[in-house]
Parts: structure tokens; C-alpha cells; sequence
């Protein structure tokens, strides 16, 4: 009996892949240049079509899909830079932002998902940490190509637009009065590869778009004994948050001898 499920599963998985991975007539797609979608599975792969997407939500239990690995900083894209009041300016050399493709085609000018699995906060004032632990960072993401698609309605050029949910970064040492922590939505925009050979980025918002609440931005949730000496309270909202993180490797697709032209596009 345990052999015909796991037979019976396999070939599940196997039929699930081959749905994944073919082209779309209507659909936003993450894939290389007039070739393959990336492989994304989440949720229930038999109903991946242009009106039941899968991405976040539709069973988190299930799923895998084509990890992709950025960077920002160390002389790829822009380093990472957090500004409270003041101004109190906690910037990173460099960092690593890695997760995983929740959904690699979507219905025309609906979003796909990305989960940030790990941020990786390096040298420069920006001691931090990111919880991605207890809920992971989920990114929705437009196609640049798409003059409707939103992944929130404030975006008033939704093209290429993403939106970050459930951000946390812990600034300064753990311990009693060390650490400030900030927590929230960030705000953004995807960039195609401009050619091949070179990456897509992920280049970020300083500030939310306008008519965002207190909620939809990064605010101070725990603040250290020196910033609150400094006026910061929490509830202090994050003046800015920037940079431009760039894809330095995501599974076959892009590593050091292969770097094809990557795109989300809408068609």
C-alpha cells in the first residue's frame, strides 16, 4: 500500500511539474528570456491557471520552488540603509536577502509571490538581525511589462511594483536595552534584466507611497536605552529605508558561467 502511494504521489509531483514549468497564454511568468518558466509549487499545482494562481496562502504546507539569492552592497546594487529621526542613519556594507518562489505564473496582471526566507545584514553600522523565522517576509511582485497589475492599490505606477509584508530587523546587541527593532510593510520596485549578463534587481522605495498608513511602513517596536536618549520612541516611524538588492544566483538559472536575460513578464 505505502509503495502505490508513494508511486501514486511521485507521478502527483511529476504531472504538478510539467504544469508549472509550460508556457501561459496570459499570464505573468518569472522565467529566462522566451524560455522556460521557473519552477514554483505551492499550494494546490493542479489548478495553476490564469484565474487560481498558486502563491501565498493556498496551503503553505506544500510546496517548493527556485530559490534565488540577492544581494546589496559589497559593489552589487546599493547598500542597504535604514534612516529613523534624527537623522539616525544604520547602513549595511552588504547583504544577502535569499527565499524562495511561492508562484512562477500568475493571470495577466496579477502579482507573484516571493518568500523571503533570510536576510543577512553584513559589516557597516547595521548590526542587525531579520526574524524570517516565525513568519517569513512575503513579497508580491508585478511584472514591469503590466500597467494594472497592483500589488497594493496605493502603487499609482503599479508596473513592476512590490510590496514586502512582515518585515522585522532587530538593530544593535541582543540583551536588555541593546536592541531597537522595527517592524512592518517595505515598498519597492522590480527590474527586469536589462540585458543578458546582467541581473534583475529589487531596488526599494524610501518611503511608502503616498496615503500610507502608520501600518504600511516600518515602525520602532522596541528601542534601545541610547536611541530612545536620542528621541526615538516606540511608534517612531522609519524616515527611509534603501537600496538595491540584485540577483546573484538562483538554483540553475543564474550562477557564475550562466547569465541569461531574466525577466517577469506579462503576456
Amino acid at each position: 500500500m505505502r509503495t502505490k502511494f508513494m508511486s501514486a504521489l511521485l507521478a502527483a509531483v511529476a504531472v504538478a511539474a510539467l504544469v508549472a514549468t509550460g508556457g501561459s497564454a496570459s499570464a505573468a511568468t518569472l522565467k529566462e528570456h522566451a524560455a522556460e518558466a521557473f519552477i514554483a509549487i505551492y499550494g494546490n499545482p493542479g489548478v495553476n491557471g490564469a484565474t487560481s494562481p498558486v502563491g501565498g496562502g493556498q496551503g503553505r504546507n506544500f510546496g517548493f520552488g527556485a530559490n534565488l539569492l540577492f544581494q546589496a552592497g559589497g559593489g552589487v546594487g546599493e547598500a542597504l540603509a535604514l534612516v529613523l529621526p534624527g537623522p539616525i542613519e544604520e547602513k549595511a556594507g552588504e547583504s544577502f536577502i535569499g527565499g524562495t518562489l511561492m508562484s512562477n505564473k500568475t493571470g495577466a496582471n496579477n502579482p507573484l509571490s516571493f518568500g523571503i526566507e533570510f536576510v543577512d545584514f553584513q559589516e557597516g553600522t547595521l548590526a542587525g538581525y531579520s526574524d524570517t523565522w516565525d513568519r517569513p517576509w512575503i513579497s508580491e511582485i508585478c511584472s514591469p511589462g503590466s500597467a494594472t497589475c497592483r500589488t497594493d492599490p496605493l502603487f499609482a505606477t503599479p508596473g513592476g511594483s512590490i510590496k514586502i509584508e512582515d518585515v522585522t530587523i532587530a538593530l544593535g546587541k541582543p540583551g536588555a536595552g541593546e536592541m531597537t527593532v522595527v517592524q512592518g510593510t517595505v515598498w519597492g520596485i522590480w527590474e527586469n534584466s536589462p540585458k543578458a549578463g546582467e541581473p534583475p534587481c529589487i531596488k526599494l522605495s524610501e518611503k511608502p507611497p503616498a496615503g500610507a498608513g502608520a501600518n504600511q511602513n516600518l515602525i520602532v517596536t522596541q528601542v534601545s536605552t541610547a536611541l530612545e536618549g536620542a528621541g526615538i520612541k516606540v511608534g517612531t516611524a522609519v524616515e527611509k529605508f534603501k537600496g538595491r538588492a540584485c540577483l546573484t544566483s538562483a538554483n540553475n538559472y543564474w550562477d557564475g558561467a550562466n547569465k541569461p536575460l531574466i525577466e517577469i513578464e506579462n503576456t
